[in-house]
């Protein structure tokens, strides 16, 4: 397994691996802008020359976002390493680009572990946020703090 970033060719395997963690997220179409225009900061999972996870960050000139992460189930018992090393890959890029920290947001309960384990800090709750009702948390993480995955992580 090797993480690495998006490729054009990826983009059915990477609309089908984010589906699986979002399937109430973007569809083809908007993806497709997303993917497009935040190009540099979408890393896949690879294997066996198969996406099997996605990270997709958004930058702008003075902000940078976590928005999605999705690894296949089919990927288990790997599949919370292979998050962590996207996560990392993700938070390596963002350095390089400039940016000492980054935003994300959740409305999944289990990425607020993921959360701890970053240290992120939880800077608001918004209560019935999205249209369906659903609570968003946003974190903010220091690039630095996801900097020292690389101890905590074994290689693939």
């Amino acid at each position: 397994m090797k993480i690495r970033g998006f490729r054009p060719e990826d983009f059915d395997q990477l609309v089908d691996c984010y589906r699986i963690g979002f399937p109430k997220g973007h569809n083809r179409y908007s993806l497709s802008r997303l993917v497009r225009y935040q190009r540099d900061t979408v890393m896949v999972a690879e294997d066996q020359r198969k996406v099997i996870g996605v990270i997709i960050g958004i930058t702008s000139y003075r902000e940078a976002w976590l928005t999605g992460l999705s690894v296949l189930p089919s990927s288990e018992p790997n599949q919370h390493r292979c998050s962590m090393h996207l996560l990392q890959s993700l938070g390596n890029r963002l350095l390089a680009l400039g940016f000492d920290h980054a935003f994300a947001t959740t409305q999944r309960r289990s990425i607020n572990s993921l959360a701890r384990i970053v240290k992120a800090e939880l800077v608001s709750v918004d209560k019935s946020f999205y249209f369906d009702g659903q609570t968003r948390w946003v974190y903010r993480a220091d690039m630095s703090d996801l900097r020292r995955l690389t101890r905590l992580l074994p290689t693939f």
